[in-house]
């Protein structure tokens, strides 16, 4: 049976496998949600826990330690959104690939910045 012009099977917008859909729904939850937005909502409560725990670093300069709460309080703010987009990646819905878009492209940009002022930490003496 031939399909209908203009019209797409549900198979052809969809390239990739359910196999993909349940590793990237996983990552979503597991590494981006858990370990990334918990992590840093421990930070913002219990900053010694925080340390404790290994999520902060220890013995770095207070100036360096207000960048640290300010990346935490971003991340904590756009975080929470991939427990929703790994959810929707499970159940194979095209929203949850869209809505993870937004906070990985702010988290790539927060990261190659974050690789810059390592660097410049370094220079500085302090690596």
């Amino acid at each position: 049976m031939a399909m209908e012009e203009g019209k797409q099977s549900s198979t052809s917008s969809r390239p990739y496998s359910s196999a993909v859909d349940y590793i990237a729904g996983t990552l979503f939850l597991a590494v981006a949600f858990l370990f990334h937005w918990v992590g840093q909502t421990v930070s913002l409560v219990n900053y010694d826990l925080a340390l404790k725990l290994g999520l902060q670093e220890d013995g770095i300069p207070p100036e360096f330690q207000a960048y640290e709460m300010g990346i935490a309080v971003g991340d904590c703010a756009l975080g929470w959104t991939y427990a929703f987009a790994g959810v929707g990646v499970l159940m194979k819905k095209q929203w949850g690939y869209r809505m993870a878009w937004f906070p990985s492209v702010v988290l790539l940009y927060h990261s190659l910045c974050f690789v810059e002022w390592t660097a410049g930490w370094i220079r500085l003496g302090y690596g």
